[in-house]
């Protein structure tokens, strides 16, 4: 009777249904693209390569012309590597010690440089900074440069902790201030061992 029971039970059938990876490609109607392919541009067609990030989904746009960088060592430098090679029509401003400031313009990393405590009207120029120096540094530079932080530029910083950082920001008032981390690094620091894909799966 168990025999008879196996035979006659309906059969259920599981099929896989396809999976689809959420990407930018992935949302519309067209097959996704190898990384670095132009939509629409004819085979063969010379076409400028679209920026893609490790898992290989395209990189959007960087909604800034003018990106200050405050603080060149091995995060601030790589940045400075990385929004090149994505994004090489962005300006890059420099603010850091001379010595350094020389450095990365020789390496072209930077358009523009200011050290810091001549630096208000090149982070007032700016769209986008970033803090790249240890969380007493971020604070103290946040103290210094908060009169060209709140006319403008949104910020953000790449400390390893966040309590002064934003007890700093919100004492001063700089409502466009928002914490950061770089969820990477290296054993060794400094502009000598900035590398462009440092941020690359982080």
């Amino acid at each position: 009777e168990n025999d008879r029971w196996r035979s006659e039970r309906p059969k259920i059938c599981m099929a896989r249904r396809p999976t689809r990876q959420l990407s930018t490609a992935a949302m519309v109607d067209e097959p996704n693209p190898k990384p670095g392919a132009q939509r629409g541009a004819e085979p063969g067609a010379a076409a400028l390569a679209t920026p893609v990030t490790s898992a290989g989904a395209p990189l959007l746009p960087v909604p800034a012309a003018r990106v200050a960088l405050v603080g060149l060592g091995l995060i601030g430098g790589s940045l400075a590597k990385a929004t090149r090679r994505a994004w090489p029509g962005v300006t890059i401003l420099g603010v850091d010690r001379p010595a350094i400031l020389e450095v990365a313009r020789e390496a072209q990393l930077v358009d523009d440089i200011a050290p810091l405590d001549a630096a208000l009207d090149l982070i007032a120029s700016a769209d986008l900074v970033v803090f790249c120096l240890p969380v007493l540094g971020i604070a103290q530079s946040l103290d210094r440069l908060a009169p060209a932080l709140r006319a403008r530029p949104v910020a953000t910083d790449t400390g390893s902790t966040k309590r002064l950082i934003v007890e700093t920001a919100v004492r001063l008032g700089l409502t466009r201030f928002v914490g950061g981390h770089p969820l990477a690094g290296t054993a060794q620091g400094g502009l000598a061992h900035a590398d462009a894909s440092l941020f690359a799966g982080a």
